[in-house]
């Protein structure tokens, strides 16, 4: 069940109505958005290929003799009658709600609300321009460079690329953990074949760990 809220958000002048999807996630209607740059709505809403699906639940019933894009085999399976959406209309969460907007109820095309950065990614600036929309275009323009090097400083200080770091760091702690348990359960032991077999595996896991060991020279003898 969709769950209404009262919220507008204010978008380029143009107060845009916010509601939510089945998840529960927020969403906008799209083709107030796509006005702001002059284009040609028709073109933006052909670029979805939605039709049938609203959202998260399906607006019209799947016919059951109409085979499905898996195959007429998977006509009976569970979520076969679900229209399988391309993979824009995916991403950005694509899909037909009812909003109260320009003082009456109607049934529009909306996306995510944390998808609309990505959805202006996907409109050309320059095309804008040619269309006569001027300040669209420098609106759009200005937009995506600050997301290019927001994305950048983000890349560089905390996100995919320190990632790998994270991850071997993650991974030399896990190291060190498992060699001072080792370690642990050598001291315990009081069987010296074990002590043994523990001290050999102890200074193969120091040297992958990058570990200073010092060996117990008792064990040695």
């Amino acid at each position: 069940m969709m769950h209404k809220v009262s919220l507008n958000l204010n978008f380029a002048g143009v107060m845009l109505p916010v509601t939510q999807d089945a998840q529960g996630r927020d969403i906008v209607p799209l083709k107030p958005i796509s006005d702001v740059f002059g284009l040609q709505w028709s073109r933006q809403k052909k670029k979805f290929g939605v039709k049938d699906e609203t959202c998260g639940v399906p607006l019209y019933p799947a016919d059951p003799e109409k085979p499905t894009e898996q195959g007429p085999e998977s006509a009976g399976n569970a979520g076969a009658d679900q229209p399988k959406l391309p993979y824009l209309a995916r991403r950005l969460g694509v899909c037909l709600a009812e909003f109260n907007f320009a003082g009456q109820s109607r049934q529009m095309l909306a996306i995510r609300l944390d998808r609309v950065a990505a959805y202006l990614n996907t409109i050309n600036p320059e095309q804008v321009r040619a269309g006569g929309n001027v300040d669209g275009a420098d609106f759009l323009l200005q937009k995506q460079e600050e997301w290019d090097d927001v994305l950048h400083q983000y890349e560089s200080a905390g996100g995919i690329m320190s990632r790998n770091e994270r991850l071997a760091q993650a991974a030399q702690i896990q190291a060190a953990r498992a060699l001072l348990s080792a370690i642990k359960e050598k001291r315990m032991s009081e069987d010296p074949q074990q002590r043994l077999i523990l001290e050999q595996l102890i200074q193969s896991m120091a040297r992958k760990a990058g570990v200073s060991y010092q060996p117990d020279m008792l064990d040695q003898r």
